[in-house]
């Protein structure tokens, strides 16, 4: 006794093939990343000072707690900067970096309160940068300062994975 389907299928033409033997048939082989084509992610950009801003994280990989800085505010002692959650002392926690900035300024982590002792430059180059570890100089920041760069320095290429210790 033949099934409706199986009716319906021979009246159309149409062959019915087992759901084992049709996986059977098909090719065994997912598309990879070299049949589509690449698409860059869409990176944000400035041109403008007035919108630059620095994300200092607690954690390496940009974990736990983050502490951002707007242009043009400064921060002479972290003792007294308020995370983004709201808790109050971020000195010496920051282990990793984002930062906006247009090309030709510049954003300074400073070892000592008052921008005193080293010194590590984060160049602007009008998109996202990113260190996700500061590696020697990581939960040692103690003050944040910016800088319009020098005339000789706007044809330099920045240092370093972005970021120079000085």
């Amino acid at each position: 006794m033949e099934s409706k389907l199986g009716k319906a299928a021979a009246w159309a033409g149409i062959v019915a093939i087992p759901i084992t033997l049709a996986t059977w048939l098909l090719p065994r082989t997912s598309p990879s990343v070299g049949d589509f084509p690449s698409q860059p992610l869409p990176q944000p950009s400035m041109l403008s000072i007035d919108h630059a801003y620095i994300q200092l994280y607690d954690d390496h990989d940009f974990g736990d707690r983050c502490l951002t800085i707007r242009y043009p505010k400064a921060v002479t002692d972290m003792n007294h900067a308020t995370s983004d959650d709201g808790e109050l002392g971020y000195d010496g926690k920051a282990t990793s970096v984002q930062w906006l900035v247009p090309k030709g300024y510049k954003a300074i982590l400073w070892e000592n309160n008052s921008f005193g002792g080293r010194r590590y430059e984060l160049p602007g180059t009008g998109v996202m940068q990113s260190l996700s570890n500061l590696g020697g100089f990581g939960g040692k920041t103690s003050s944040v300062s910016w800088e319009k760069e020098t005339d000789k320095d706007d044809d330099a290429p920045p240092a370093g994975a972005g970021g120079a210790e000085q």
